[in-house]
């Protein structure tokens, strides 16, 4: 099922996008794979509704004898062809109904489809980012071994106290069991992307542009609107049809009274008119009842959907906001480390200054990665929250 507007259409995606990734939880998707059925169950109705009769027509007979009792002849049969007729105005409300019921069904896939495409772009952006902190991790490690592997030299010269030593070595193995942890939320988020598209690997930008200028239908909404309007179009159909079918039948019967007496030919026509109950009765007001319901339910969706895309929003407003505030962080403690690394190397610094110096870069660099990680992420969101497949 091709998407009903894209983001960013793109007819050959890029292995490893969120489009990409989309299109192959789309191909898992269950929902996708029964939209067919769905649609032809909604082409039974149309035929039904295009039909001659609203049921089958039904054929009657019976053959009649005293055979058994007295055995003189005597016989009576009949046979009648009722043919079923229309209620008036019937036959086109199972055709709006049926038109209702392929709407409910595409718009229920599209719905469907924003789900996947959800869980997809968490998913993607979940591993994003634990490979990014992972990488990190992995520079704080190789800098800690670097570290430490002049301080042995200074120690080994002399030049050095055992305690700066120890120092070092504490935060080479804090580096070191960081990464690993980094390394095991990484591998979760693989294998949770995986399971969605069978496919853990994903590019190195994810970013989806055009969040803010996006506009099109919602499939929420669509599929709310879908639901209201076959409701509504159930509810005229319990209506209509409030009794059982008429029917006009033709009669034909054949009587003998004794044997080799002459038999009896007839030919009549049968008009049967039903009138309503309370069965029916009961149904229309179910079938109101389900209105209401699903009435209910579309302005739930709006109210929901519109609160959606204003706090996601907001959300990519922070962001912004964010990451700009993470960039100068980040680069104030960049500089304070380094100045702190060559005031150590010249004995103007203590060590464990240095060391606190570092640790400062470190937090300032994840707390960079994930602003840059979730400014892409509210892109995404916001996209989300509007109905934009990828």
């Amino acid at each position: 099922m091709a998407p009903a507007f894209a983001a960013t259409p793109d007819p050959a995606p890029t292995a490893g996008s969120i489009h990409a990734l989309f299109l192959q939880a789309l191909e898992r998707d269950p929902t996708q794979q029964a939209l067919g059925a769905r649609l032809a169950a909604a082409d039974a109705s149309q035929n039904h509704a295009d039909g001659l009769f609203p049921v089958p027509p039904r054929v009657q007979a019976y053959n009649l004898t005293d055979r058994v009792a007295r055995n003189r002849g005597w016989q009576e049969a009949e046979v009648q062809l009722a043919l079923p007729i229309w209620l008036p105005g019937e036959s086109g409300a199972l055709a709006r109904k049926a038109d209702a019921e392929r709407q409910v069904a595409s718009s229920t896939a599209q719905r469907q489809a924003l789900t996947v495409a959800g869980a997809v772009r968490a998913a993607a952006w979940d591993l994003a980012l634990a490979r990014r902190l992972e990488a990190l991790a992995q520079d704080r490690l190789n800098l800690a071994m670097r570290l430490e592997a002049d301080m042995e030299r200074e120690v080994a010269r002399g030049g050095a106290a055992r305690l700066d030593l120890s120092l070092l070595q504490a935060e080479r193995a804090n580096a070191a069991a960081n990464l690993e942890a980094r390394r095991g939320v990484t591998a979760l988020a693989r294998e949770a992307l995986t399971a969605l598209t069978d496919n853990g690997d994903i590019a190195g930008d994810l970013a989806e542009t055009g969040a803010e200028e996006a506009t099109g239908s919602d499939p929420r909404l669509e599929a709310a609107r879908a639901g209201e309007r076959l409701a509504q179009e159930t509810a005229s159909v319990s209506r209509v049809a409030d009794r059982e079918h008429p029917e006009v039948g033709v009669i034909y019967r054949h009587n003998r009274d004794t044997f080799g007496g002459p038999p009896s030919d007839y030919v009549g026509l049968q008009v049967t008119v039903p009138f309503s109950g309370p069965s029916y009765t009961a149904r229309t007001r179910t079938a109101e009842a389900d209105l209401r319901q699903a009435t209910a339910e579309r302005v739930m969706v709006e109210r929901t959907v519109t609160a959606g895309a204003r706090q996601a929003q907001a959300a990519l407003t922070h962001a912004r906001a964010q990451l700009a505030a993470e960039t100068q962080r980040q680069a104030a403690a960049a500089d304070r480390a380094g100045k702190m690394q060559r005031a150590r190397a010249l004995g103007e610094a203590a060590t464990s200054e240095m060391v606190r110096a570092q640790q400062s870069l470190n937090d300032a660099n994840t707390a960079l990665a994930e602003a840059e990680v979730r400014l892409g992420r509210a892109q995404s969101d916001l996209l989300q929250a509007r109905g934009v497949l990828p």
